[in-house]
C-alpha cells in the first residue's frame, strides 16, 4: 500500500497480518466451531466503540470480547437469537434454515453504534452495541464467565419480503438501507424525536419512537418527508439481485443531499438521489460477464488521484486478459 509523503511522493507502507488463530487452538472435541451459513456476504465485524466482536452463526449472533492486543478471541460471552418479523417465511438459499443471516455490519446511526443483520427470509434486525456491552458487563467482567443467552431486544425489526443482502447506514440522516432479491432497495427513514432526559427506561426505545436516540439539532438532516414516525422509501431500477449498497457520506457535505450507490450481479451500478427516488448515474461493466458484489463510497478528503494501477494498489497487479479481472494478491 502506498501513502503520500510530505513532498507529494508516494511511499510504500508494509501491511502484515496482525494475528491469527488456528481452529485447533480455539476449538476442541467438547467445543465445536460455530455453524456458518455458506454463500453469504460478510458475517463478522468489530465494534469501534467497545471491546466486542460479532460473528453471525446461522440465525444467531455470537458476541466475543477480544482479550489482548493481539486480538485473541475466547468463546462467546453471549448469544443473541435473532427474532423473526414474520415466522414461516421461506428462505432463498437454504430452505432448511430460512432465517440464516446473509450479512452483518456494525455502523453508527445518529448517536448510537448498531450491529445490523439481514436475513435470508427478508428480515432486517438492529441492536445497540451499548446495550449488548452493558448486559455482558453486568453478568460479570471475568473472561471465563459462562456464555449466556441475551435478553436484549432489537432496536429495529423490519421485513423487506425477500432475501435481504446489502446493508448501508447514513449516520447523519438516520437512514438504514437494505437491498432485497426483489431487485428493490428499501430505505428506512427512522423517526426523529426529542430526548427524554427524565427517563432511563430502555424499553421506551423502539423502531417507531426513537425517544432518546438523537436530539434535535443542526446535525439532523432535513427531509422532505415527515419524520414523526419510521417509514420506508423504495428504490427500483435494478433487474437482478443487489448484494451490496453504500451511502455516500462525505465530510461536510450538503445536508439536504443523500446519495446511495448500489451494484447488482449483472454488473450494473446505480447512484441514487434518495429523496428524489431515482438514480442519476448508471454504470455498466465493460468486462463482459462481471458480477457486482462489493461496493464502497470513498470521501475524496481521504484519497488522492494517481496515474497508474501500481500506484493505486502498491504493487503491479495481474490482469486476466479474458475477463479483465485484476488480481492484487
Amino acid at each position: 500500500m502506498a501513502r503520500k509523503g510530505d513532498r507529494g511522493d508516494l511511499k510504500n507502507i508494509k501491511i502484515t497480518n496482525f494475528n491469527y488463530q488456528q481452529g485447533a487452538r480455539r476449538f476442541s472435541e467438547t467445543r465445536h466451531p460455530p455453524r456458518l451459513a455458506r454463500g453469504r456476504n460478510n458475517l463478522v465485524a468489530f465494534s469501534q466503540y467497545y471491546d466486542l466482536c460479532f460473528v453471525a452463526s446461522r440465525d444467531k449472533i455470537l458476541v466475543h470480547t477480544p482479550i489482548s492486543l493481539e486480538g485473541r478471541l475466547l468463546p462467546p460471552r453471549s448469544t443473541i437469537d435473532v427474532p423473526s418479523y414474520n415466522v414461516g417465511v421461506p428462505g432463498y438459499i437454504d430452505p432448511a434454515y430460512p432465517h440464516s443471516i446473509n450479512h452483518l455490519v456494525v455502523a453508527v446511526l445518529g448517536l448510537e453504534e448498531l450491529v445490523i443483520v439481514a436475513t435470508d427470509d427478508g428480515d432486517v434486525v438492529a441492536y445497540m452495541t451499548r446495550l449488548i456491552r452493558n448486559e455482558i458487563y453486568n453478568r460479570g467482567r471475568a473472561y471465563n464467565t459462562p456464555c449466556f443467552r441475551s435478553t436484549i431486544k432489537p432496536f429495529f425489526l423490519r421485513s423487506v419480503g425477500h432475501s435481504a443482502w446489502g446493508i448501508a447506514v447514513h449516520h447523519k440522516a438516520r437512514l438504514i438501507a437494505v437491498s432485497a432479491n426483489s431487485y428493490d432497495i428499501y430505505v428506512f427513514a427512522l423517526a426523529l424525536g426529542q430526548v427524554n432526559s427524565d427517563s432511563s427506561d430502555e424499553e421506551s426505545i423502539h423502531e417507531d419512537a426513537v425517544s432518546d436516540f438523537q436530539p434535535p439539532s443542526d446535525d439532523v438532516q432535513p427531509s422532505p418527508h415527515d419524520r414523526s414516525q419510521t417509514h420506508a422509501l423504495i428504490l427500483s431500477s435494478h433487474e437482478a439481485n443487489i448484494p451490496s449498497i453504500a451511502f455516500y457520506n462525505p465530510y461536510g457535505a450538503n445536508t439536504e443531499d443523500v446519495y446511495l450507490a448500489s451494484t447488482d450481479i449483472h454488473g450494473i451500478t446505480y447512484v441514487w438521489d434518495v429523496w428524489k427516488h431515482r438514480p442519476f448515474l448508471h454504470l455498466t461493466s465493460s468486462r463482459g460477464r462481471t458480477w457486482g458484489w462489493g461496493l464502497l463510497c470513498m470521501d475524496p478528503v481521504f484519497a488522492q488521484q494517481v496515474e497508474t494501477t501500481s500506484e493505486l494498489f502498491g504493487i503491479e497487479p495481474k490482469i486476466e486478459s479474458e475477463r479483465g479481472r485484476i488480481d492484487i494478491t
